[in-house]
């Protein structure tokens, strides 16, 4: 059966160990003694495009009794996306169409894959919002929130999520499609798939407003209550409290410093009224409003309610459901239990309800882990007590299910499964307790949760002993650098994946950041081996650093994968052929081509260049073959400002760029010292380079490389748009009346979000008289990836980033998508011309040389042949066993 769905499928059919591993984990971190009862790992993971593939996918599984696990952006703990009987995983990435939007009636349709994040910004492009969205919105999908049920950002107004649902169609275990709706929508929502897979769900939406954030301060539980509690009338439609603690560890993380009291923070669409309740009820109830900036900093966070996860680096989490008039009654029996342990903010759900999502810092390479594990249950009975409940069931607390539910509903549910379900493959073990479902896979679980519900209280107790001083993390590896307590701290939320640039054109969960961290962290835990399978993954980044933006905890993903690539080659002897061919050119010839030193000259006869200015200018490899237009612009318009650089002559040689990339520490050493006893020697106290690659390697490793070596280092590096940007301001250059022209820019990932270089590039532009800048969607710190690193991994990556950029460009309806960067210009350059695009790609230092009368190269035919030749040296390049150099040990 499974090789028929492989020939079905195709490519979206996968049976890759790792790949089914690492599809076997959502947000919760299980302790591993409580996961061996489950076999979590999928036999096959499957992405289908449309409902009639999912129909044939049931019907395929029914004839062998195979389970299926739908899975969403498992971005929930509860282990609903997560096999309990191994089976099929169905991931819905590629599902993920907003079918129809419907403005008179107020209703969106989408397919199950589609992210909030993504939908919102879609609606709002056409003047509609969403009611409420998940605090995972980054990452969740439609499909996955609607199979989890729950409340979130905008529940205060808009209650549960059941409330905004329209219709829902599922596939049933019978391979019939069905839409529910009213009163039926029950039998599905918040069920985890166990009566039908979800393949399209229609929502309300409402009609856009901007929203105008608030934050006040309490100095008790009790104040911050009687405030919410005197805002029912108002038109509020976010609401949520944070206590002190909570306050405390987000100050910790962010680097903001908030007051660390009771905070109570308000959304709602502008209204004059509206504000001036809830600053006249915040008054009342004795508390004072914060700052409009601290406001909007909250707003921001929103998304991250788990930032100070990696204090743990692990943790323990809670979610559960109070009354909303309990809120202090709970507030003291958590402290009295707890201390300040249990961090937790709680959401207004409408007017008469809370949900709390809390967590303890933990670290799951400790002994206590599995014994503070049981203080999640503690809250929930502490939930109970003041008569609220558990949040959700999942495949961990189906002891809770009636409580949850309600005994009616789950009868409906179970005789409605029965019906619908007679072979039992649709996500078993999830939702159902054992006396509805006494076969589940996860009775030994529900078993254990059972009777450790009873002694709770002892076993937090025990783990707090056990836990030992402090939340130090002792290493259990040899991963190198921060990489064993970054993989321990990722919060896999998965915000990642939505901006991973070799993720968007091959979406598997292996592909991913929060893949990779998931992997580390099961070697580290002895429950993976580092084989060539994993270093291939490991290895696959682009270090564009969009993720880095977007992670919950702050990890600095694109320093550690590139800091693992000298262990991956030592320790663990793996390297990229590609790098490697890259290497031995660097080694022979001194650029990455391979070029001979004819082939490297960019001067031309009027530059001007000087032997003690102190301002050297350096071209880097690619320029130097292929795009010499950008250096022969930056000596020409340095030139115009009245600046003579130092030049470097034949001694130039590569950055050491692509040695860091392969591994190559120790060649990488020598490129440093050799450069900089070249830039030494000639007096260099700047330097000037076009190539953003050149400069990030420059600014990020020299000199702590150099400090190693003995070597001084005392040199400023800057990359040329930046030093123009210097010479405009200070009136050195400036650019005469031109004809119009419209551009759109393209933010370098080295020279963007490594550096934060996004005014100077717009400054050079905006001083060039007719000229319009027109912005992309993406850009600035949210750019996107050009994607040619890629090319040593993965070459679909390359083409798939510079169609996407390309396009994007394009519909700025601009004339010129402007680069500062030769890779970037190339893969622009061919990808216009390949296209056939109206909009063409020009280096910025084009625009600035022609506007002051300076002929300027056209590098598309060297860029043709460059990336033509790219392409033949690295379509085999693979990560392999590291070759052998013949150094003769062995003899």
């Amino acid at each position: 059966m499974l090789s028929e769905i492989k020939e079905l499928f195709g490519e979206r059919a996968s049976d890759d160990a790792l790949r089914r591993f690492v599809y076997g984990h959502d947000m919760g971190a299980l302790p591993d003694a409580i996961g061996r009862f489950i076999d979590n790992v999928p036999s096959l993971v499957v992405q289908p495009l449309t409902e009639a593939e999912v129909v044939a996918l049931v019907n395929s599984a029914r004839a062998s009794k195979t389970p299926l696990v739908p899975r969403g952006g498992a971005t929930a703990g509860f282990g609903g996306a997560v096999p309990a009987k191994s089976g099929i995983v169905l991931d819905f990435v590629r599902m993920a169409a907003v079918t129809s939007t419907d403005k008179a009636n107020l209703s969106v349709t989408v397919e199950p894959g589609v992210v909030f994040a993504d939908l919102e910004k879609q609606l709002r492009s056409q003047g509609l919002r969403l009611p409420l969205y998940p605090t995972s919105a980054l990452s969740a999908t439609v499909g996955g929130w609607v199979a989890q049920g729950g409340a979130g950002i905008g529940s205060r107004a808009e209650g549960d999520l059941l409330d905004s649902i329209i219709s829902v169609r599922i596939v049933l275990g019978t391979g019939e499609v069905r839409e529910l709706s009213n009163g039926d929508l029950r039998l599905c929502y918040a069920m985890e798939g166990i009566t039908g897979i979800i393949t399209s769900v229609t929502l309300a939406v409402l009609p856009a407003a901007e929203l105008t954030p608030k934050l006040y301060a309490f100095s008790s539980a009790s104040s911050a209550q009687g405030f919410v509690d005197s805002t029912a009338d108002l038109d509020v439609w976010h609401l949520n409290v944070q206590p002190p603690h909570f306050v405390a560890l987000k100050n910790r993380a962010t680097g903001e410093h908030l007051p660390e009291e009771w905070l109570v923070f308000a959304a709602f669409v502008e209204s004059a009224d509206t504000a001036a309740g809830l600053k006249e009820r915040a008054a009342a109830a004795g508390g004072r409003a914060l700052s409009a900036h601290d406001a909007e900093h909250e707003w921001g966070e929103r998304f991250y309610p788990l930032r100070g996860k990696k204090f743990g680096p692990s943790i323990v989490a809670t979610d559960v459901v109070i009354p909303a008039d309990k809120l202090t009654e709970f507030a003291k029996k958590i402290a009295n239990k707890f201390g300040d342990e249990l961090i937790y903010e709680a959401t207004a759900v409408g007017v008469n309800e809370y949900a709390i999502i809390g967590f303890m810092l933990a670290d799951e390479r400790k002994l206590s882990f599995t014994v503070l594990f049981s203080n999640s249950l503690a809250v929930n009975e502490i939930a109970k007590k003041v008569g609220g409940r558990a949040f959700a069931s999942g495949m961990y607390l189906t002891p809770e299910s009636e409580a949850i539910f309600g005994k009616a509903l789950l009868e409906q549910v179970v005789a409605f499964k029965r019906e619908t379900d007679p072979a039992g493959i649709l996500n078993p073990g999830k939702v159902l307790p054992i006396k509805y479902d006494p076969t589940s896979p996860v009775k030994l679980i529900a078993r254990a949760v059972g009777s450790a519900r009873g002694v709770s209280g002892i076993g937090g107790a025990l783990g707090k002993v056990m836990n030992g001083n402090g939340n130090s993390a002792k290493k259990i590896s040899d991963l190198p650098n921060h990489m064993e307590d970054g993989a321990f701290a990722c919060a896999s939320c998965g915000f990642c994946r939505g901006v991973c640039t070799v993720f968007a054109p091959d979406p598997w969960e292996d592909n991913s950041p929060r893949g990779k961290w998931y992997m580390l962290k099961e070697y580290a835990k002895g429950n993976l081996e580092f084989d060539q399978a994993m270093a291939t993954k490991i290895n696959l980044c682009t270090t564009c650093k969009r993720c880095d933006t977007v992670c919950e905890v702050s990890l600095h993903m694109a320093h550690e994968f590139m800091g693992v690539k000298p262990y991956l080659l030592d320790a663990k002897e793996f390297e990229n052929t590609g790098l490697s061919d890259v290497r031995a050119n660097v080694l022979t010839t001194g650029n990455f081509w391979g070029a001979p030193s004819e082939g490297t000259e960019w001067r031309t006869d009027d530059m001007r260049f000087s032997s003690d200015s102190g301002v050297g200018y350096w071209p880097g490899c690619w320029s130097s073959v292929v795009t010499k237009n950008a250096p022969q612009n930056a000596v020409h318009l340095m030139n115009a400002a009245g600046v003579e650089p130092v030049y470097l002559g034949d001694k130039e040689v590569c950055c050491g760029l692509y040695h860091a990339l392969g591994g190559y520490a120790e060649d990488f050493a020598k490129r440093v010292a050799d450069n900089l006893t070249l830039m030494n020697e000639r007096g260099i106290k700047t330097i000037i380079t076009s190539c953003p690659g050149c400069f990030a390697t420059f600014t990020e490793n020299y000199k702590s490389v150099a400090q190693e070596l003995g070597i001084p280092c005392d040199i400023e590096f800057k990359h040329v748009v930046v030093y123009l940007s210097e010479l405009v301001e200070q009136g050195k250059l400036s650019f005469p009346e031109a004809q119009p022209v419209s551009v759109t820019y393209h933010d370098s990932c080295h020279l963007g979000r490594w550096f934060g270089k996004y005014e100077e590039p717009r400054t050079v532009l905006n001083a060039m008289p007719g000229l319009e800048l027109r912005e992309m969607d993406h850009s600035k710190e949210d750019a996107q990836c050009c994607g040619l690193v890629g090319a040593f991994y993965h070459l679909p990556t390359v083409e798939h980033s510079a169609v996407t950029r390309v396009t994007e460009a394009e519909s700025t309806g601009a004339e010129y998508l402007v680069t500062n960067c030769a890779g970037c210009a190339s893969q622009f350059n061919a990808a216009t011309n390949a296209m056939g695009t109206a909009i063409k790609q020009k280096d910025l230092t084009d625009l600035a040389a022609e506007a002051l009368g300076y002929e300027v190269y056209d590098p598309t035919d060297a860029i043709a042949g460059a990336m033509q030749g790219a392409v033949q040296m690295l379509t085999g390049s693979i990560t392999a066993p590291r070759k052998c150099e013949m150094c003769g040990a062995c003899e």
